[in-house]
């Protein structure tokens, strides 16, 4: 029997190789892009109208302590520079989202409880883990019904996966796992059930890692029996075949590097089977399509063109059905018009997994400095998913400064246009940013912003932006599925919001931003109206069995979050 509850309110640019070997040289390290300052062609926007939102930087009341760092940095490390991030997920079922920082050997990794009201209690248990680390990500890889942690190891620290056992309590299972990486550099994580056999499945980047026959990347979960466990799939799956492809300009060498950075698994073509996207360095960012028997084709074409692709997010940017593709990067354009890196790619899909480049004409997202995580959520409650990024880097390339970037905050104006809002609703953080969630932390109605700053000497390595949307006069609806086990959080499920003559697509993704993940809950602005026509949810597939029926709900009212179980619960 369905129930359903209301809870109200409740690197680069070729930045020049030559560039990049000055910066080893000199222990600057770098990777990853470009200035707000300089021309980029991009297409003209719509002036975006009055907003009625801005967000309020909280960051020194919520409770949070955490900073990253290196005690005795590696020469030359890149990784240790970029790595860190936080995870975002419920491990407690209390119905908020919790936290799991990686604070690098200068301190323990921190989990933080959240206690509602946009305030946060640290939960020593397991906080003593000390390593250089990257990517954490909640996912219940037993079915327990109790998120677990993986978190990756970075410059030789090995990587963890954390079984929660319920009290507040996690212990090590990695060893007992499978998950004995070879590969170097776990820089991001995430879940989803790429086999359609109920579990979640767990992929990873592994930026500057040599190319070895099994790349590590893809990883079958094989758990049973209340025991976690994996055994590489990457080999079998195709994967390692090509997604260590020709770099372009690569830092580390041209040839066997591994640039991966930010994995998602996405249904891009809309048949029920998850796709990987996968976010790289260098020109190695590919797009590989289900098979539907355990394998995957990589569909990468001359459209996929970022040249320096770090962070990732996928949403139905057009409110068309499908899932479109934002991927951060450098911007790097000289006085003279010399192109150095051309930005940002806004990836429009055509409705098959395959993609269009909007980035200039009509979106004009390319400016975003030296771009690192990103998110798709939709800010201001209008009906139209908007774009954030973090961005940053240490040293100064080609006369632009990338010390002192501003974040992004790409306003969708509804007709595939958008503008950089940051400086106007309060996002104003320059600092080193790397990691991002973006969620409704407090329950309120809008998005909040919580971003790891890599800033050396810790200073506001967490900045809280809470959103205030009250002016805004927008309505909201929130959506939680609860699926069966194993697959509890409903990953890959696809839930249809139709108001008036507006249908609004939001899938469950267990996904990377960069080093840093959203929680599987669902949001969605609905503007001016005040009740939902219809919320259709199209649950995951099982591979042999009969499909699910849809959930189907109609004239429900709006600002509320609404939890929904699968139909066999």
């Amino acid at each position: 029997m369905s129930r359903w509850t209301l809870t109200d309110g409740i690197c680069i640019v070729k930045l020049l190789s030559t560039v990049y070997l000055l910066a080893l040289l000199t222990f600057i390290v770098s990777c990853g892009g470009g200035s707000s300052s300089g021309g980029s062609g991009a297409g003209p926007a719509a002036e975006v109208p009055a907003l009625g939102f801005s967000f309020a930087d909280v960051s020194t009341d919520t409770g949070i302590d955490h900073s990253w760092g290196i005690a005795n940095p590696t020469a030359g490390s890149m990784s240790e520079v970029f790595g860190g991030g936080v995870g975002a997920g419920d491990f407690d079922n209390d119905g908020l989202t919790d936290l799991y920082f990686v604070a690098g050997d200068i301190d323990g990794n921190r989990l933080y409880r959240n206690e509602g009201g946009n305030r946060f209690t640290e939960v020593t248990v397991m906080s003593a883990l000390r390593m250089k680390g990257s990517g954490p990500i909640f996912c219940d890889f037993d079915g327990d019904g109790l998120e677990d942690i993986f978190v990756g190891g970075i410059e030789g620290d090995p990587s963890y996966l954390l079984q929660n056992t319920g009290n507040d309590t996690f212990e090590d299972v990695t060893a007992a796992s499978g998950l004995a990486l070879t590969v170097a550099n776990t820089v991001s994580a995430a879940c989803g059930d790429y086999d359609l056999d109920g579990d979640l499945d767990l992929v990873m980047g592994h930026w500057g890692a040599q190319q070895q026959a099994d790349t590590e990347h893809l990883w079958e979960n094989t758990s049973s029996g209340g025991s976690i466990s994996f055994r590489s799939s990457s080999v079998e799956s195709g994967i390692a075949a090509t997604i260590v492809g020709e770099s372009s300009g690569g830092v580390l060498g041209d040839e066997d590097i591994d640039y991966s950075f930010t994995p998602s698994f996405a249904d891009l073509n809309g048949d029920g089977f998850p796709d990987l996207a996968m976010v790289s360095d260098f020109s190695q960012t590919q797009v590989f399509i289900n098979n539907r028997d355990g394998t995957f084709t990589n569909t990468t074409n001359a459209v996929i063109k970022d040249e320096n692709g770090m962070g990732s997010a996928l949403g139905d940017i057009d409110n068309d059905g499908d899932l479109d593709w934002f991927v951060s990067a450098i911007y790097n354009v000289t006085d003279g018009g010399n192109v150095l890196s051309i930005g940002n790619r806004l990836y429009e899909n055509l409705g098959t997994g395959e993609f269009g480049d909007i980035t200039l004409s009509p979106a004009g997202v390319d400016r975003g400095g030296w771009g690192w995580a990103a998110c798709m959520a939709d800010f201001n409650n209008d009906g139209w998913l908007d774009i954030f990024h973090t961005n940053g880097w240490e040293n100064e390339a080609d006369g632009d400064n990338y010390e002192t970037d501003q974040i992004r905050l790409f306003l969708s104006a509804g007709d595939g246009s958008f503008q950089d809002v940051a400086n106007r609703v309060g996002l104003r953080d320059r600092g080193m940013g790397r990691g991002v969630v973006c969620t409704d932390f407090d329950r309120d109605g809008d998005v909040d912003i919580l971003l790891t700053n890599n800033n050396s000497g810790g200073e506001r390595s967490v900045v809280y932006y809470r959103n205030d949307s009250a002016d805004s006069g927008n309505h909201y609806l929130g959506v939680k599925l609860a699926g069966i086990a194993p697959n509890k959080a409903a990953a890959g499920a696809r839930i249809y919001l139709t108001a008036g003559n507006v249908t609004q697509m939001r899938e469950v993704m267990l996904g990377s931003n960069f080093a840093s993940n959203n929680p599987p809950d669902q949001h969605f602005g609905l503007g001016e109206t005040d009740s939902v026509d219809e919320l259709r949810i199209v649950w995951p597939k099982l591979a042999g069995a009969d499909p699910v029926a849809d959930t189907v709900l109609q004239n429900i009212t709006a600002d509320q979050l609404l939890s929904i179980d699968h139909p066999d619960l």
